[in-house]
């Protein structure tokens, strides 16, 4: 059996939109747990919702994930 991570992100929410680009010590919030979860060794995929991924395509090339678009309403 094959194990992935996938963290998700998205910039819209009601109580505090754009919370994952938000800097936080130097660098968006995001990019903290993706330094950690690239640390397992296990491949990690960046989630997020169709038309987000452009503020997501710089931390996923820094830390060399795969970035994937999906529609936020499918299941």
């Amino acid at each position: 059996m094959k194990a992935e991570i996938v963290l998700t992100a998205r910039v819209e929410s009601s109580r505090l939109p754009g919370k994952a680009l938000m800097p936080f010590a130097g660098r968006p919030a995001y990019e903290h747990s993706l330094s950690r979860l690239v640390q397992s060794g296990l491949p990690v995929t960046l989630a997020v919702p169709t038309g987000q991924g452009i503020h997501f395509e710089s931390g996923a090339k820094r830390w060399g994930v795969r970035l994937f678009e999906g529609d936020p309403d499918s299941p």
